[in-house]
């Protein structure tokens, strides 16, 4: 099997990828996801003290910047399969942070309709002159977008419901953000009954 793996632009994008289904034969888009990059190369273990015991190396926070304007942060990453000569290519392309469109795969390969509504509503790019984008995992009114870094660990908002008024309400999240740390029970070594 051969694997291949190319870089385009968000200007070739789609030109690319019909011609890769049309002259080379790759029929099948086999996956669609998006990466990412807010944190990457930065260490969240970076302390004064000893890193290497105890549960306290992990209590502070990725110092995330607001308002980070960097182009490169989100990639889209599609894997093709061509069948007949068992040849795999990945086609990778940053998504632009000021516009978060990307062309939709959708009129080469059907098969793009669902992943593209999952990097939408996971991670909010968005693919032009796709036929139906919407939200494919979480509810319509769901604010933000789950797996991108910059996320919080719980969300921004909680649905419970008001015995008063018998309904189902969203509020903002009360809990504090904590480190979660596992609870340990040892027990006292103690020789057992039958040793005696």
């Amino acid at each position: 099997m051969i694997i291949e793996e190319r870089r385009v632009t968000i200007d070739t994008y789609f030109a690319e990828c019909a011609a890769l289904r049309d002259r080379e034969g790759f029929t099948q888009l086999t996956d669609l996801t998006v990466i990412d990059y807010l944190t990457y190369g930065q260490s969240e273990w970076v302390t004064q003290q000893a890193t290497t015991h105890g549960f306290g190396r992990g209590k502070l926070a990725l110092d995330l910047q607001k308002g980070q304007k960097d182009r490169n942060r989100f990639e889209v990453v599609i894997h093709l399969l061509n069948y007949q000569e068992n040849r795999r290519v990945k086609v990778r392309c940053f998504v632009p942070v000021e516009v978060m469109t990307m062309p939709s795969l959708f009129e080469i390969w059907a098969s793009a309709n669902w992943y593209e509504r999952e990097a939408f509503d996971l991670f909010g790019v968005a693919f032009d002159r796709h036929p139906d984008l919407r939200r494919l995992l979480t509810d319509y009114g769901f604010c933000g977008y789950p797996l991108r870094k910059d996320f919080p660990m719980m969300g921004y908002d909680q649905i419970i419901y008001d015995r008063k008024t018998e309904v189902c309400v969203h509020e903002e999240v009360r809990d504090r953000l904590r480190v979660p740390v596992p609870k340990v029970i040892r027990f006292p070594s103690s020789p057992k009954k039958e040793q005696l």
